[in-house]
Order: C-alpha cells, then sequence, then structure tokens
C-alpha cells in the first residue's frame, strides 16, 4: 500500500488533491516533534502573565504624571522586555524620575551653564540618553544635579501616569528635577 501523498476521498480527476510525497510516517514524526514546542509556548505565556510588565510611552506628552511632570522610569528598575513593554521581575523596585516641564539644554563646554546654541533638549531625549541638562532659573543656569546616583538623569523610559497607577506602591525612590 502507498503511504505518500493525500487525496480526497469521492473525488476524481481535476478535483483531486495534488500527492505531497511525504509520508505519512514523516508526518506524524513532524507533528510529535512540534509539541514540546506548544508546551514550551505554553507556559511562557503563563510567565508572561504572571510577571510584572509595564508598558511604556514614546511621547512625552503621554508620559504627564505627578503635579504635571514628566515621567521616566530608571532602566535599572527593569529586568527585562521590550522598549514598548518594560518586564519589573517578581518584586518590582521602581526609580521614577519626574522632569518638570521647562526648556532643558545640553551643557556648555565650559561646564558651569547650557549651550543655547545647540538648542532644547526634547524631554524624550532626556529620559531615552540621560545625563546632565542645564535649565535657567530666576536668571541662573541649573543643572539637573545631583540625582539619585549625583549623575543627573538616568537612562530610562517615559511611562504614563495609567500605566503607573498600579505600580505605585512599587515605587522605592522618586527623583525630583
Amino acid at each position: 500500500m502507498d503511504h505518500t501523498g493525500w487525496e480526497l476521498e469521492g473525488t476524481s480527476g481535476a478535483g483531486r488533491e495534488a500527492r505531497t510525497g511525504v509520508s505519512r510516517r514523516a508526518l506524524l514524526r513532524g507533528a510529535s516533534g512540534a509539541l514540546p514546542a506548544v508546551l514550551t509556548l505554553q507556559s511562557g505565556a503563563a510567565l508572561a502573565q504572571s510577571s510584572n510588565l509595564l508598558g511604556t510611552v514614546r511621547s512625552a506628552q503621554q508620559a504627564v504624571g505627578e503635579r504635571g511632570r514628566i515621567q521616566c522610569i530608571d532602566m535599572a528598575s527593569a529586568v527585562g522586555g521590550t522598549p514598548s513593554q518594560l518586564d519589573l521581575g517578581p518584586n518590582p523596585s521602581v526609580h521614577m524620575q519626574y522632569l518638570k516641564q521647562r526648556t532643558y539644554y545640553w551643557p556648555h563646554r565650559s561646564g558651569n551653564k547650557g549651550d543655547k546654541s545647540r538648542g532644547p533638549v526634547p524631554y524624550e531625549t532626556m529620559c531615552a540618553k540621560g545625563g546632565v541638562f542645564w535649565y535657567e532659573e530666576r536668571g541662573q543656569w541649573r543643572a539637573t544635579l545631583p540625582g539619585a546616583y549625583g549623575k543627573g538623569v538616568q537612562a530610562g523610559f517615559l511611562v504614563s501616569a495609567t500605566a503607573m497607577a498600579s505600580f505605585a506602591q512599587n515605587v522605592k525612590l522618586k527623583t525630583y528635577f
């Protein structure tokens, strides 16, 4: 008996399915090899459902939170994930940085003021790159120092107030700029 290919019963000629040349035995072996992969996917999905995932936003307008400040979560708060969805791990400990809405500048070569010739720094860039940025307040230049680690804004991701609502109890460190 020939076990290669498949054909539909009760059909003839043009209505028949083309033979594939794959034996029934090979087809079953391939199907049994796929079974562990399916089980792995199911267990991976269970892990993702039990972890603390936090979605991020791209625009500073979407990241306005406490006191009208831009919310930037420190990259070190995440244990994995992607830039659009952070995994905060089983015991989240969030470092939230709040950027006051004002005009920030890159540092000047002198190191004691902002460089207006380079133009303002967007909040999105400040959060993504991190660093020390400068702003003017009452005619005086001020830096975004010291920050949590004495290095200014820590590189991170913008997050919305809605996304942070379920993680509010996990914010262990707040830094205001």
